[in-house]
C-alpha cells in the first residue's frame, strides 16, 4: 500500500495508531526522532513560516499520521523503533468504554473485552493508561477502572495542572 496521505482530506492509506503521547527514548535520540518528523511535515512547516497564525493548516489532523508515515519511511529508524503492539508499556483505550473493561483472577488485574468478543479475555500489563478524548471522558474511564479494582479507594486521578 502506498505511504501517502491526502493533503485535503487528511486521510491516510495506512492504518494510523502510533501517537506522541507514547513515544519512549533517550532524550538525544527523541529529538533526532521528532526533529525528522517536523521536517518531513510540509503543513507543519508552512505553519512555522506563518509564525502559528494560520491555525486552519493543522485543523483536523493528527500528529499520530506524521509519526507513523516517519516509522514507515525510516523502516523504524534503522531497526532502532518499535511499535508496542502488545500494550505492554501503553495501554491505549480509545475506543473502549468503561463496560469493556473487567477485574481479572489476581489483585489488580485488569482484563478487557476485544471488539467481537463477549467476554473480558485481552490481560491489560501496562503500567501507563494513555487516554484520549477529552480530560473529563479520561477521567469517568479511569475512576470506573479504579472503582472495579478497589472500590475503596478514593479518586487519585491525575492530569497536568494546565489541562485542568
Amino acid at each position: 500500500m502506498p505511504d501517502e496521505c491526502n493533503s485535503t482530506t487528511h486521510i491516510c492509506t495506512q492504518s494510523k495508531f502510533a501517537n506522541a503521547g507514547t513515544v519512549l527514548g533517550r532524550a538525544s535520540s527523541l529529538n533526532s526522532f521528532y526533529n525528522n518528523i517536523w521536517s518531513r511535515c510540509s503543513r507543519c512547516q508552512e505553519w512555522e513560516r506563518s509564525n502559528g497564525t494560520k491555525t486552519d493548516l493543522l485543523k483536523g489532523t493528527s500528529e499520530q499520521n506524521e509519526l507513523l508515515d516517519y516509522l514507515l519511511f525510516s523502516k523504524f529508524c534503522d531497526g532502532g523503533c518499535q511499535i508496542d503492539f502488545g500494550m505492554a508499556l501503553f495501554h491505549v483505550p480509545t475506543g473502549f468504554s468503561a463496560d469493556n473493561y473487567c477485574p481479572g483472577q489476581g489483585a489488580g488485574e485488569i482484563k478487557m473485552k476485544l471488539p467481537g468478543m463477549q467476554n473480558c479475555t485481552f490481560p491489560v500489563q501496562a503500567g501507563i493508561i494513555h487516554a484520549s478524548g477529552g480530560l473529563e471522558k479520561t477521567r469517568l474511564l479511569m475512576r470506573s477502572i479504579i472503582k472495579m479494582l478497589d472500590p475503596t479507594r478514593p479518586d487519585t486521578f491525575w492530569s497536568p495542572p494546565q489541562t485542568l
